[in-house]
């Protein structure tokens, strides 16, 4: 009888550590999924705001024609493009390259700022709330914002991060989440020159997704 109550006792031991194991990992997988929504929530309000910082902006000529939201990188893009043509001068080497994209780029952000920086420190903060994550699959997040943007976002965002305003943090991340997958080459000023001062990674290419 004993022996009987012993092997008794050892199932229903055995039952309870099961029904235990089973409770920790439904709680594991709550935690789990409550952490996830947290994480998105707070995403998708980033990637709104992003949204309306964009459509907040405008801007005024000497003709006084409003361009407003998006479009607003085709002027500046107009701008940089004369800046460039004005001001560029190539020594061999790519320091040299280099040097000259962030004196150009500095030329058009000294005078467009207010309306410029607002824009990419927002676009960082958001990059960088992915990174810092524990999230799977950060690049499933990275593309949704790469995906809101327009072709000359994405030209403004390359010249941003060579510049000395996002060289040191966000070009590493714009290589790593390949941000600029989806550019058009063309638009940029001098694409052969250009191209090759980012790690192929940024373009989608090697190991990037």
């Amino acid at each position: 009888m004993q022996r009987e109550e012993l092997a008794l006792q050892r199932e229903e031991l055995a039952a309870t550590r099961d029904e235990l194991q089973g409770q920790k990992e439904q709680l594991r997988q709550q935690s789990e999924t409550f952490a996830l929504q947290q994480f998105e929530n707070t995403f998708f309000s980033l990637l709104r705001t992003h949204g309306e910082i964009v459509n907040a902006m405008d801007l005024v000529d000497e003709n006084n024609r409003v361009t407003k939201s998006r479009d607003c990188f085709r002027v500046w893009h107009k701008r940089l493009s004369g800046l460039h043509a004005a001001h560029a001068v190539y020594p061999p080497g790519p320091e040299a390259t280099l040097a000259t994209v962030q004196d150009i780029y500095a030329r058009f952000y000294k005078s467009h700022q207010a309306e410029v920086g607002h824009y990419f420190r927002h676009l960082y903060h958001i990059i960088k709330f992915v990174k810092l994550s524990a999230v799977p699959n950060k690049k499933q997040y990275t593309s949704l914002v790469r995906a809101q943007l327009s072709s000359y976002e994405h030209v403004f965002l390359f010249y941003n991060c060579l510049s000395e305003m996002g060289y040191a943090k966000f070009k590493s991340l714009v290589e790593e989440f390949a941000l600029l997958e989806n550019m058009p080459q063309e638009l940029l000023l001098a694409p052969a020159r250009h191209r090759p001062l980012y790690a192929p990674s940024a373009y989608g290419e090697g190991d990037a997704a």
